[in-house]
């Protein structure tokens, strides 16, 4: 009667006499017929899939040996449809005075439906919904696998540590719909690499992971190679053509690395390399790359409170009228002297003041200072000389950062016509349409706006003719290179001539020559910035310079 009860499938069988009980639900939970449920215990390997057979084989043998007492399996069985469904067969077995088996007794489950349930919890836990790869879950799964098999079978295998390059400009741009769509078919595409015995997983945001087990440093540079082919087709999204590369680290194991973390966080080290290196290439892991990144965070362990402890100063480089000679501004150019490390580049802690999110502090105390020494040389020498100020993409991009602009005015009181600002084109770029409007507010103010670097940006007439710009800064290699290219004169005529068709002045940046000067004046360049006219120096020495001009006009 409980049996009949019951919607599970009971059995009894007798290990003497071969006798077989069993309740009217078994077939039904088995999906097979009344006459074949008879027989299923003796035929078992024409139902249960194959792949576990090997699991129920083993635990037959250690019930028909005495071995074990109960028994908890489960495994898939196939239906009279044809299709296998998920069966928990659990039981006890019952032993004669002498220990030996003679009669076993248990119940099947049908337990397709939680089966389907944990394989969705588990598809949403170890795979990515946007690419629908494995995730970093799933990954640490598998590296834990991959490396003790490397370890008892003396092999060793590659991890691909992949990033795309510029994709927060996509996302951006486009919005991270199109974004997603984007990863999507990356993830495709990576999919589809031929004859490689590989995983392909997704880490996170646009980074990627292809572990490649029992293969040799050279065979990975083919693989890396391939990566970076497949994906210089570009996509198309709702008609938008989208070019991208990637930059990829590689990481060997295990001489690299014997554990998942340690793995990863080389070939991401190795990875970032790359992309110093200029974006769209590989990188193998380098012990020295842990020296480095060990350097790097000693580093930005003193950026951070330099400025709190006042290591920070400015120094001025002239800028002056091409013809007369005389002093039209300085440019404003921020000198780190740590005393641990001495003088520090700003080609290397500006980008590290970026990463950190340091730089918007650091930037509004240079617009501070520099409004301050403004207002102190326009005071003394009554001369209207321009400081500008250099600010950051990401300074620009900050929703207050007109706010901050006229707070530092009105704190300081400096005549905004004696203030200049420089942007590159590229910080422009990542919001052109709302950083436009932030220039046009600074410009209304009364502020110089200049367009730093020009020349080695997206250089558009289009973007140059909305811009609210008042100056245009040729870069220096252009300077440099102006004399001895073939074209570099008439290069810099062109960009001279287009300014001020668009009634923009020009600044020629590294003029070092005096050969250069000449042909910059008979091209009629408005102002020259260089180490003819002089380098960076301190305010005291700016002052002083201010005075030997002065003194020469007299």
């Amino acid at each position: 009667m409980v049996s009949e009860a019951s919607e599970d499938g009971f059995w009894d069988l007798d290990l003497v006499t071969e006798e077989l009980f069993y309740n009217v639900n078994l077939a039904k939970v088995l999906g097979i017929s009344i006459e074949n449920a008879k027989t299923y215990i003796y035929n078992l390997e024409n139902y249960a899939h194959p792949e576990d057979m090997v699991l129920l084989t083993k635990t037959i043998d250690q019930i028909t040996l005495g071995k074990r007492d109960t028994f908890s399996v489960e495994y898939r069985t196939c239906s009279v449809s044809g299709k296998y469904r998920w069966i928990l067969a659990k039981g006890k077995v019952l032993k004669n005075s002498n220990g030996e088996p003679i009669r076993i007794s248990g119940f099947h489950i049908d337990i397709e439906n939680r089966k389907i349930q944990e394989e969705q919890i588990k598809t949403l836990a170890y795979f990515d919904n946007t690419t629908k790869l494995p995730n970093r879950a799933m990954f640490y799964e598998i590296m834990k696998n991959t490396l003790k098999c490397a370890r008892e079978e003396q092999q060793q295998g590659f991890v691909l540590y992949m990033d795309i390059d510029n994709f927060k400009i996509i996302n951006d741009t486009f919005g991270h719909e199109f974004g997603d769509i984007i990863l999507g078919r990356v993830a495709n595409r990576l999919k589809t690499l031929e004859n490689i015995p590989k995983r392909v997983f997704r880490l996170s945001g646009d980074e990627f992971i292809i572990i490649l087990p029992k293969y040799s440093e050279q065979n990975t540079k083919e693989i890396a190679n391939k990566v970076q082919d497949i994906m210089i087709k570009p996509f198309i999204v709702d008609e938008n053509e989208i070019q991208i590369s990637m930059s990829i680290g590689l990481a060997l194991y295990p001489n690299d690395a014997t554990s998942a973390d340690e793995l990863l966080r080389k070939a991401d080290l190795a990875m970032y390399k790359a992309k110093e290196f200029g974006k769209n290439q590989y990188q193998l892991y380098e012990t020295s790359f842990d020296d480095e990144i060990t350097d790097r965070l000693l580093l930005e362990n003193h950026l951070r409170n330099a400025l709190h402890r006042g290591e920070f100063v400015l120094n001025y480089q002239p800028q002056i009228d091409t013809l007369t000679e005389n002093i039209i501004g300085f440019e404003a150019l921020i000198r780190w002297f740590s005393p641990e490390y001495g003088f520090v580049s700003p080609m290397v802690f500006i980008p590290i003041a970026e990463e950190m999110g340091l730089i918007n502090k650091i930037g509004e105390w240079i617009l501070k200072d520099a409004c301050e020494f403004s207002l102190k040389i326009n005071k003394r020498y009554k001369q209207d000389i321009i400081i500008s100020i250099n600010i950051s993409p990401i300074q620009l991009n900050q929703d207050n950062f007109i706010d901050i602009v006229q707070r530092v005015i009105e704190t300081t009181g400096v005549d905004t016509k004696l203030i200049g600002i420089e942007i590159t084109e590229t910080s422009l770029m990542t919001n052109f349409e709302d950083n436009s409007k932030k220039l046009e507010q600074l410009r209304e103010l009364g502020i110089t706006i200049a367009l730093d670097d020009f020349g080695t940006g997206y250089s558009s007439l289009n973007y140059l003719m909305m811009l609210p710009i008042h100056i245009i800064k040729i870069d220096r290699s252009f300077i440099v290179n102006m004399i001895h290219v073939e074209k570099g004169i008439n290069i810099i005529e062109s960009i001279i001539n287009l300014a001020h068709s668009m009634g923009l002045r020009v600044v020629a940046e590294g003029v070092e020559l005096a050969e250069q000067l000449d042909v910059l004046k008979h091209l009629k360049c408005d102002q020259i910035q260089g180490y003819i006219f002089g380098k960076p120096i301190s305010e005291q020495d700016t002052m002083k310079y201010i005075e030997h001009k002065m003194a020469q006009t007299l």
